[in-house]
């Protein structure tokens, strides 16, 4: 894919979309140098300033928020413009982590005194006022202003959502998931928000939701990579003693689009259920060299006939 993209900016030097995609393919793959050099020659190219300055943010502060902020600060953009957005998103982000929640909050407000019908600053505001611990309805109305000036603003939907959840507002969060799930289609995330906010209330002692597997086979029939819903399937078709077969095709699956230790210790879990105790082993064993702490998966090793040798 990267060779791909390099020939693609060769052959359009001044077409930004190549070495964006460069710049994620590179990031994604772990090439941070690579990633680096794609941004500078992107630097090189007229009105992409602002996407350079908000990806380099972005990637600093994972690990140096303080770096990030001086990063943006040494910019010398202007912060209070429309097509800053995503840079003052990188910076009240790393504002606030790395301490400066007021701050973060002064710069989100300053963007939103020439702008306040632009809803990306409204989703901003929140996030500032967020950090910044302010009152959970200041939080809403923000988003709902946002909202109020973009209907179909899926992330400020989704963060709605997010806001009526932790408030145990279900039924008014799943509403909101939904409505950001039919504004962005191509989004899993407020689809598996639904679903992680049903799952919590079964785990914190509800009676299990009828409304969960329609959501995750929904989910799988629009977005077949998504991991995290093929194991969380396959978990509770065993739980239920539905078809082992049917559970360990899903799993699979999760292991394969890189699901990782949950995924191979359920697929060790279902092969256990199977009677495949060597099978089983291995990908229980599998699964805890990635996570050793993970007391499940000791407990269906501890359960399998010569674990222990």
């Amino acid at each position: 894919l990267t060779q791909l993209l390099q020939r693609l900016s060769l052959a359009e030097p001044n077409d930004p979309r190549s070495y964006r995609m460069m710049v994620n393919a590179f990031n994604w793959s772990g090439q941070p140098r690579a990633a680096n050099a794609a941004l500078a020659k992107l630097a090189g190219i007229p009105g992409q300033m602002e996407w350079v300055v908000a990806k380099r943010a972005v990637l600093v502060g994972r690990d140096k928020p303080k770096a990030a902020v001086n990063l943006i600060e040494k910019s010398g953009l202007d912060l209070t413009t429309q097509p800053s957005v995503d840079v003052l998103t990188a910076y009240v982000e790393n504002l606030a982590r790395a301490g400066r929640q007021q701050d973060a909050l002064q710069a989100a407000r300053a963007a939103l005194v020439d702008n306040n019908d632009f809803a990306p600053f409204h989703e901003v505001h929140a996030k500032a006022l967020e950090a910044a611990s302010r009152p959970a309805a200041e939080v809403s109305h923000a988003l709902e202003r946002a909202i109020e000036i973009s209907p179909h603003r899926a992330s400020a939907l989704t963060a709605l959502a997010d806001q009526a959840a932790k408030s145990n507002r279900t039924e008014e969060a799943l509403a909101l998931y939904d409505r950001a799930s039919t504004a962005a289609p191509a989004d899993p995330a407020p689809a598996w928000s639904a679903i992680e906010l049903l799952v919590s209330l079964e785990a914190n002692g509800d009676s299990p939701d009828t409304r969960v597997d329609p959501r995750l086979k929904q989910l799988l029939a629009s977005h077949g990579h998504h991991f995290g819903a093929a194991e969380l399937l396959a978990r509770r078709i065993v739980s239920k003693g539905g078809n082992l077969e049917r559970a360990r095709a899903f799993a699979h699956r999760s292991v394969i689009l890189g699901g990782g230790a949950n995924a191979l210790a359920t697929l060790g879990w279902i092969d256990l259920e199977r009677d495949k105790p060597e099978s089983a082993i291995r990908f229980l064993r599998r699964s805890l060299a990635v996570s050793p702490d993970a007391a499940a998966t000791h407990f269906h090793l501890g359960r399998a006939p010569g674990s222990l040798g």
